[in-house]
């Protein structure tokens, strides 16, 4: 049996595409069931890679907004996009930074990927002074909230948001130690 090995690298233009592949995937993988099939629906590969087109040119030049791309023999299987904190509540509470996203195909996980993925995230905040950093999970997504709870995050906040017309239940997970999670 061959081992599979997989590496963490910043994200470029050019992988606009695959990380939006990779988003759309993901999210036909991860929420039916957990959202209206409307909503699934809506996101599409031509919409996201125009979507990641603009994040990564606008990575360029706002500091500590940062994509990676996790590859698993030499195929692109999941990324991970971090920045300062866009929630004013969350930032009251400490948390400078943020996710704003982080996918692993479903064929890719249980292999250590997602954690590879987070310290790499954290460790850029790090770099930008960031100590604290959370993300937005949905509340019935027990997979993804398992997760992040192993990775030593914490429930810090809930909110409702509405879109298209759907109230989603979310919840914060929060990091209050970066520093000692992206060695």
């Amino acid at each position: 049996m061959t081992q599979s090995s997989f590496l963490v690298r910043p994200a470029t233009i050019s992988d606009a595409g695959t990380i939006a592949s990779i988003n759309v995937t993901s999210w036909q993988e991860t929420y039916v069931g957990l959202m209206p099939s409307e909503v699934i629906s809506r996101v599409t590969q031509e919409g996201r890679s125009r979507m990641w087109t603009d994040i990564l040119n606008s990575a360029e030049v706002t500091g500590s907004l940062a994509v990676f791309v996790a590859e698993l023999d030499d195929e692109a299987v999941g990324y991970v996009s971090v920045g300062n904190q866009r929630d004013k509540g969350l930032l009251e509470r400490g948390f400078s930074s943020e996710i704003t996203a982080i996918y692993v195909l479903e064929a890719a996980q249980r292999l250590g990927i997602g954690r590879a993925l987070l310290r790499h995230g954290f460790h850029h905040l790090t770099k930008f002074d960031h100590t604290a950093s959370s993300l937005w999970v949905l509340d019935s997504n027990r997979k993804a909230r398992g997760f992040y709870k192993a990775s030593g995050g914490e429930k810090v906040s809930e909110r409702e948001e509405v879109r298209s017309d759907t109230t989603l239940r979310e919840v914060a997970y929060g990091w209050y130690k970066l520093s000692s999670l992206s060695a």
